[in-house]
């Protein structure tokens, strides 16, 4: 994936995310016969070692950083590359990966690695609100619906975090504002391009900006694992803004 956005640039990488890593992620999990395990305990289930494996180190180069998620991969490979037995398990690397994503980012690489997390976003049913600032620029009051649910590695069941004793949903989102269709760049050129933390199942944080957005994306980079993202684009309505 890193290769194929350094030759041919982003938007294509993302497409092939699209076609190959999400949609094969996805089609697949419902063909297996098999429990589905955590991607840490993939036993070379082809759609986890291939398809989810791209997906989750695509995630975690968008929110850990390039550098830091291939220099744990490298420090890695530094340590047990040549080393011989005892040879490394998963646990090994997640560990590698978590000493190099500090603390924001734990809860993230066990809902990637150590469970079956999918996570679900949409907007609220309140107006999202563009408002002309007095100085200058736009403020963009945005209601968002947000859910994470695991799934039993024994039965499929999911179960939303908000109904798990000691769980609670604390996650990061990210948000792309446009002043275009973002479906014709997949996701890319967009105005501003915020990441906030959510806490609760719907929240209705504000974000300045310079230019006046038309349209909204939720997680526009795909880094959460979600199915159904029809929901997760927005035209805004332009007529809401205060005069200019």
């Amino acid at each position: 994936m890193t290769a194929y956005e350094n030759k041919l640039g982003w938007q294509k990488a993302r497409k092939v995310l699209d076609q190959r890593a999400i949609q094969g992620y996805l089609l697949s999990r419902t063909r297996d016969a098999d429990d589905e395990p955590p991607l840490a305990l993939a036993e070379n289930q082809q759609y986890l070692v291939y398809n989810k494996a791209s997906w989750i180190f695509w995630g975690l180069k968008q929110y850990m950083g390039e550098e830091k998620m291939q220099g744990a991969i490298r420090k890695f490979l530094q340590d047990y590359g040549s080393k011989g037995p005892l040879y490394p398990t998963t646990k090994e690397l997640t560990d590698y990966l978590r000493a190099a994503a500090g603390p924001d980012y734990q809860q993230l690489i066990t809902d990637y690695w150590d469970r079956i997390t999918f996570w679900e976003l949409g907007f609220g049913d309140e107006t999202v609100k563009v408002e002309a600032k007095s100085g200058g620029g736009y403020t963009v009051t945005l209601p968002i619906k947000l859910d994470k649910k695991i799934a039993s590695e024994e039965t499929g069941k999911e179960t939303s975090v908000t109904e798990i004793d000691g769980e609670d949903l604390n996650e990061w989102v990210e948000i792309g504002f446009y002043d275009h269709d973002p479906k014709e760049t997949h996701g890319d050129e967009w105005i501003s391009l915020e990441r906030v933390r959510l806490n609760k199942p719907e929240q209705t944080p504000s974000f300045d900006m310079d230019k006046k957005p038309s349209y909204v994306l939720l997680d526009p980079r795909r880094l959460l694992i979600e199915r159904k993202v029809t929901d997760n684009v927005k035209e805004l309505d332009t007529k809401l803004a205060s005069a200019e």
